[in-house]
């Protein structure tokens, strides 16, 4: 009894976190959303950023353990709560432009940048890989 209710409870909280998530937004406006989450050590709300391919290859424990090192201190959360978005680009697809991927080119607040992979899963943007 008591796993099934840790069970509900641990459902609960991803599908608030999913209700959370904005639903109708943009590339740009999901890799915000997705970044402020990773500032604020919402480890939660970027696990269900995640596409469903890179949810089956990596664990929630893994996820957290992956993304934890980079928010420990104040100035590391402000890297990346001050990231914006330089580039969204199409992806090409073995005929032509992909419609259903995108990458995404931010700079954090520190200068440095990166690069997100995006894929559309029933009509929202997740974080997905190569």
């Amino acid at each position: 009894m008591r796993k099934v209710l840790s069970l509900l409870l641990v459902w609960a909280c991803l599908a608030a976190n999913l209700a959370a998530q904005p639903t109708d937004q943009g590339p740009e406006s999901f890799v915000d959303y997705y970044l402020k989450a990773w500032s604020k050590s919402d480890f939660q709300s970027t696990y269900a950023c995640l596409s469903s391919r890179m949810k089956k290859a990596l664990s929630f424990e893994k996820h957290v353990k992956s993304l934890s090192f980079s928010v420990q201190t104040p100035e590391q959360k402000e890297n990346l709560a001050g990231a914006e978005v330089l580039e969204v680009a199409p992806v090409q697809g073995k005929n032509g432009v992909d419609p259903m991927r995108k990458r995404v080119r931010v700079r954090y607040k520190d200068g440095t940048e990166a690069m997100f992979m995006l894929l559309s899963e029933s009509g929202h943007w997740k974080l997905d890989g190569p």
